[in-house]
């Protein structure tokens, strides 16, 4: 369950946000960003072509980030 823990917390505060943006219209964009990361979580679970996306929604792309800057961590730490 924890591996879904990004993924949920997005739905959470999505919800919880969009009612704070129902009383005060200035916390509308906090809500259209959770909300975007709420789509994205949905995404990445119904897609089939990654698993790793599937089984981590959300947190999967800081893997990827990761793995992109890699070389230059290695470069500037080990060298």
């Amino acid at each position: 369950m924890s591996r879904y823990s990004a993924y949920i917390a997005s739905l959470v505060l999505t919800a919880f946000f969009a009612f704070i943006a129902y009383i005060d219209r200035d916390w509308s964009w906090v809500a259209v960003v959770f909300g975007a990361l709420a789509l994205l979580g949905t995404w990445d679970v119904l897609q089939r072509r990654s698993t790793l996306r599937r089984n981590y929604p959300i947190l999967a792309y800081f893997r990827y980030g990761l793995e992109s800057i890699g070389p230059e961590m290695r470069q500037y730490f080990i060298e």
